[in-house]
Parts: structure tokens; sequence; C-alpha cells
């Protein structure tokens, strides 16, 4: 072990939500919205409304009275509906909705009625239709049929110029996701402690020794003398989005995390860490689609030492072979049939991080 140390440049520590989870932080999105339910007026009634077939009006009204409601939570209680969960993975779901078109098929419903002055077929898409018709359209062809008046030229709304109104909605929605994690980090007396607690932990258990470089998919700031770096935005501009591999949608590029980063001129990671000798340690990550071309960044620019996969035991279960499984996979996306070689040259190795709860 003393060999590998003195070999390792730099030890940079990966954290993901789990690590707010084990700092005591409630920043899981079925926390978030459990908030909502209790903090934003309406969003109840439209929870209420998708149970309740004889009182969908009340999804119309309420959308009408809080601008602060927004498709994507519509979007996201019928998925978690359909799904028969607490809440979905939302950027999973902001992926799958953009990549099967299903924004595509509003946009129609919502050109159809400004072409006719009425609705096609009552269905899924009507809801979002009027919405974001009421939201961004009302004033465009349907006021003419309204008054009778003459249509001297039909105006279809563009795609480019609807996920644009799309993305604004995102962005409400992001705002209030950050009012959520900042009351709940002023709640949280103690939680740059066991931040600093849990990051020597991590240290104590892998290199052992050494200033850590952070990156972190949190939107959570870290203590005066770490150097880190939010992946995806801050507390102030958080990111949610999808990821650029993943998408087959070109008018859908202002979602994609990476083309966000360079629009809020966010530091490349490069600027963080200048070598590729590095130990990297994660801790708390979810390895999801979302972000595999971060990891894969992080693992070949600057993982060529040593990778540590730390976790802790949670919920009365051992947690060791769920890593194992997650890092496996991630791993041999990579490098294909490397997993157990690397490991059995300790290459890769699994810790286990105690955490007093």
């Amino acid at each position: 072990m003393s060999t590998n140390r003195r070999k390792t440049k730099k030890t940079i520590i990966v954290t993901g939500n789990g690590f707010d989870l084990q700092c005591g932080l409630n920043s899981n999105y079925s926390d978030f919205f459990d908030w909502c339910d209790h903090n934003i007026k309406e969003f109840n009634d439209v929870k209420k409304g998708l149970y309740d077939i004889n009182q969908q009006e009340i999804i119309l009204e309420a959308f009408s009275k809080n601008l602060n409601l927004t498709v994507w939570d519509l979007y996201f209680m019928i998925k978690s509906v359909e799904s028969k969960s607490r809440w979905a993975d939302i950027e999973a779901e902001i992926n799958e909705s953009i990549q099967s078109r299903f924004w595509d098929g509003v946009l129609k419903e919502i050109n159809y009625f400004e072409s006719t002055g009425e609705w096609g077929q009552i269905d899924a898409n009507w809801y979002f239709a009027l919405i974001m018709q009421d939201r961004y359209y009302k004033y465009g062809n349907w006021l003419r049929h309204q008054y009778d008046l003459p249509i001297k030229e039909r105006k279809v709304i563009e795609r480019s110029d609807f996920y644009n109104k799309l993305f604004n909605e995102l962005s409400i929605f992001e705002r209030r996701f950050s009012q959520y994690i900042k009351e709940e980090l002023n709640k949280k007396s103690d939680y740059f402690q066991k931040q600093d607690s849990l990051i020597n932990q991590l240290i104590k258990s892998t290199t052992g020794k050494g200033e850590p470089v952070i990156f972190t998919f949190n939107y959570t700031p870290y203590k005066p003398g770490y150097k880190y770096v939010n992946i995806h935005g801050d507390l102030d501009f958080p990111i949610i989005g999808i990821s650029g591999n993943e998408n087959s949608n070109s008018d859908a590029k202002i979602f994609e995390k990476s083309e966000r980063r360079l629009n809020f001129n966010l530091l490349p990671l490069v600027d963080y860490v200048k070598n590729q000798e590095n130990a990297i340690i994660f801790y708390g990550t979810s390895f999801n689609k979302m972000d595999a071309d971060y990891y894969k960044m992080i693992i070949e620019q600057f993982g060529s030492n040593f990778i540590y996969f730390c976790y802790s035991n949670y919920g009365g279960q051992n947690r060791e072979f769920e890593q194992v499984s997650m890092a496996e996979k991630l791993i041999d996306k990579l490098y294909p049939n490397q997993f157990a070689p690397k490991r059995e040259k300790r290459k890769i190795q699994f810790k286990e991080i105690k955490v007093n709860s």
C-alpha cells in the first residue's frame, strides 16, 4: 500500500447524492416532492386531479393560478402513477420524454388548435398542450378564431421555439429545487461537520493522506479550504438535464448538461487536476446513464492509478454486492473484460466506510 501511495499524485473524491444523504441532508427527489406538497400552492390539487377522473379540471385551474407549477411537475407526477413508485427518476424521465418525441406530439396538438380553433382528441397530451398554449401561445391564431377575425397568415409554432419554452419550464423547476435544498441545508446545523468527517474517513480508508480535489455531482458547497467543483452547477444555478451521449434530438440540445456547463462558463475539470496519476474515490454515486459521459472522462483522464469504490451499509443491508455490480458495469463499458484483471491487480478496490449515525 505504501508503494501505491507514493505513486499517486493526487486524491480525487467523486461524490453523488448518497454523500449528502449520509451527511443528513434530505436531498432525494422524493423528499423534494413531499416538500412541494406542503409549500407550493395547488401542487397537491394537481395530484388529486390525476387520481380522480371526475376532477381533472382541477389540474387546469391549478396551472392557471400558479405559474410556478410546470409541465415537468405534471409529467413526473403522471410517470410516478404509471410506475407505482413515489416519484420518478426525473432526469431519466426528462430524457425519455425527449427521445420518445412525446413533446413533439404535444406541439402537434397546439399547432392543430392554432390552425382550427378546436382541440383534437382529448388524451394525455391534451393537458400539456392546453397548459403550454395558455402560457406561451394564447395570443396567436386562436384569438382570431375566437373573434371570427380573418387569419391572413397561419403561424406555425416551430419546434426550436417550443423546446425553448420547455426549457424555461425546467428552469422554473430547478429554481424551486434550489430553494428546497437551501432550506434543508440551513436546517442541518451539523451538515458541514459530518461532511468533513466523511471526507476524512474516505481518505483514511483509501490513500491515507493528501488534500483531496472533490468533483461533486451535488449542488451543495464544501467547507472553506477544500478544493472542489460542482459538476452540474451549484445551489444558485443547479443544472438538471440529460446526457449528450443519450440525446438524438437536435432541438433538445439545450437540455444537455455538458452544453449548459459551457453556457454557465463553468471551468473545465482539467483546470482542477493537471495529471493522470491519481487515485479516484467514488462515494454515493449512482453511475446513471445521464452522467455516463462524466464518469468516463473522470476515469480516463484522471484515473490512471487506483480507483476506490466506497460505500456505507444502510437499511440493515450489506451494500457491497450492489456497489460491485454497479462498478463492474461501469468499468466493463469503458474497458471491456478488464474489471476482473484490474481488481486482481488491486487497481480497483472496494471499501466499506463505517459512519456513525
